[in-house]
């Protein structure tokens, strides 16, 4: 046989080999979405459904995904490639116990915990997205090293002294760095303040007298004090340093667990759970893991008038600050364990 012939014989088989892998595609090589769920995107989804859904009634609102460093690069890995889309919809970034902690009030973070962290807080900086770190320390020697750490590393922070957030920092006293001019967006702010549990601190107007009291640049809030939503003359009274000048505040919103106190909760969802709706979190009594990606969760946090966004838009807050941002890992982790979610 001929060289011409043995190269029309290898097109020809080539050909064929096409062909039947064509017709057979679909037994052979079937498309994995139909049985794994890409968790991380369905997070990146919802937090730019929020940003979308928000920026569109307010352009300057803020939206502070927090504990989901992750979901800022393509694949989900530290080394790999920004995703320019997601990194686009949001403003800034949170994080918990980065340097203090993780094991406990006053105890270093280990290497072996933040490192990775920091490469992917390393990339946010690079574009400029502000990062807030909540460290959790209370000895003034441990404080004072938080602060210096995190600014070293170009991170905006704040030294908890109770894992709670239930109350404000007595030291230092006046704020690190503090700032004696208008803070009117993430690029001007320099220290803040994170609390939680606004009930714990007193009465309401307890809380709004210890708020006023404060010079930060931000305030992180529970958009809720004891189930009563904050109206929008006490959100304005918390925009005001005590110096006089401008701050901001963003109003804490879990989009990754479902709160009984919240004022969405339904009694009967105990017994008679809704499809999204997921067993209690052993680590945080009273709240429940959702299938974030569901339409009818997603509903209730901001695809309708009267979702939990719409309630924080209308009060007047400034951004919001997305606890459960980072549940995709939860859920990653627990199918590779062979468990699943559909």
């Amino acid at each position: 046989m001929n060289s011409r012939m043995k190269g029309l014989l290898r097109i020809l088989s080539f050909f064929l080999l096409l062909a039947a892998a064509t017709a057979c595609k679909d037994e052979v090589w079937p498309d994995p979405v139909e049985f794994s769920r890409n968790f991380q995107e369905d997070m990146k989804a919802f937090l730019m459904g929020i940003s979308s859904e928000a920026k569109t009634y307010d352009p300057a609102f803020c939206i502070v995904p927090n504990n989901a460093e992750r979901l800022v690069t393509e694949t989900g890995r530290h080394q790999d490639f920004p995703d320019l889309e997601y990194l686009e919809a949001i403003d800034g970034l949170g994080r918990d116990y980065l340097f203090y902690g993780y094991f406990g009030v006053d105890v270093l973070t280990p290497y072996y915990i933040n490192g990775d962290i920091l490469g992917y807080l390393e990339k946010i900086v690079i574009y400029e997205k502000p990062t807030l770190i909540t460290d959790y320390c209370i000895t003034p020697g441990k404080i004072d090293d938080s602060y210096s750490r995190n600014e070293n590393n170009g991170f905006i922070s704040y030294a908890a002294p109770t894992l709670e957030l239930d109350r404000p920092a007595e030291y230092p006293s006046p704020p690190y760095r503090v700032n004696t001019v208008d803070t009117d967006s993430l690029h001007k702010v320099k220290n803040f303040l994170h609390i939680k549990q606004p009930g714990a601190t007193g009465t309401r107007q307890e809380y709004l007298n210890a708020v006023s009291a404060t010079d930060y640049d931000l305030l992180i809030t529970d958009p809720f004090h004891n189930g009563i939503p904050f109206t929008i003359q006490e959100v304005e009274s918390m925009k005001v340093k005590h110096s006089g000048q401008k701050r901001l505040v963003l109003a804490g919103m879990n989009i990754g667990r479902a709160d009984i106190s919240a004022y969405y909760w339904d009694t009967a969802w105990v017994t008679d759970p809704p499809a999204w709706l997921l067993d209690e979190d052993p680590d945080h009594p009273g709240h429940y893991r959702v299938r974030y990606w569901e339409p009818a969760w997603q509903e209730m946090i901001f695809r309708s008038e009267n979702a939990y966004l719409r309630r924080i838009l209308e009060a007047g807050f400034d951004g919001v600050f997305l606890y459960g941002a980072g549940a995709f890992q939860y859920f990653e982790d627990m199918e590779s364990a062979g468990n699943s979610w559909e």
